[in-house]
């Protein structure tokens, strides 16, 4: 199917490139409130920019894939506010798989690790603290990336 995107796989890929670039924003900025709540003992090095950068990066960069593709499909997506709604969904997602790969990696690392109660920590927990952010990035992207190419 043309659009004035290009095919629906090239609108896949743009879209995926924006969330990912959310996802690292986002990183960016939860590193950003490690480094000032802990008063520098937070040591930046390459294993949590993997972790809180590179990984929510990619996971959202994949969830946009996925599911974001439709905010530019003028078919399903009408209204800025169905954009943000959806762009939601992919932060909701891309937060979701990375609760898992936390969960996991902890299970795997950690001797009495286990992923339930590292996932539901996570979940609930994690959102509390970062959920918030990850909801208003996701609503952001999809508005914007609406808008720009409206």
């Amino acid at each position: 199917m043309e659009t004035s995107h290009g095919t629906n796989y090239g609108r896949r890929v743009y879209v995926a490139l924006w969330f990912a670039c959310a996802g690292g924003i986002t990183g960016i900025l939860v590193v950003m409130f490690g480094l000032v709540a802990v008063r520098y003992d937070f040591k930046p090095s390459r294993l949590i920019f993997l972790l809180l950068i590179v990984v929510p990066s990619l996971l959202a960069g994949v969830s946009g894939f996925w599911i974001g593709a439709d905010i530019l499909n003028p078919y399903k997506t009408k209204t800025v506010w169905q954009a943000g709604i959806r762009g939601l969904f992919v932060a909701m997602a891309a937060w979701f798989a990375f609760g898992v790969f936390w969960s996991g990696l902890n299970a795997l690392t950690d001797s009495d690790g286990d992923f339930f109660k590292m996932l539901y920590a996570t979940l609930v927990v994690g959102s509390l603290a970062f959920g918030w952010l990850v909801a208003i990035m996701g609503v952001a992207t999809g508005r914007l990336l609406f808008q720009r190419n409206v």
